[in-house]
């Protein structure tokens, strides 16, 4: 699940079966926006969202992945 707000930083949790438990959110930029989350049958975990370039006047779509190690940007 990914929850955030205006105001508030994302968080990213993952059900264990037993509780949520926080996971990581790949490195970004400042003003990063994050859109949708989705999981494939192998485990890994894809994540859209847009972030500021260019001064700020200048947003660019971003998709990042997650293998279970580490968070890539595809």
């Amino acid at each position: 699940m990914l929850f955030g707000g205006p105001k508030k930083p994302a968080r990213l949790l993952r059900w264990d079966g037993r509780q949520w438990q926080r996971q990581p959110l790949p490195p970004t930029r400042l003003r990063t926006t994050f859109s949708d989350i989705s999981s494939g049958p192998d485990g890994h975990v894809w994540l859209v969202g847009t972030e500021r370039v260019s001064g700020g006047s200048y947003r660019r779509g971003v998709i990042w992945k997650y293998d279970g190690a580490g968070w890539s940007t595809v």
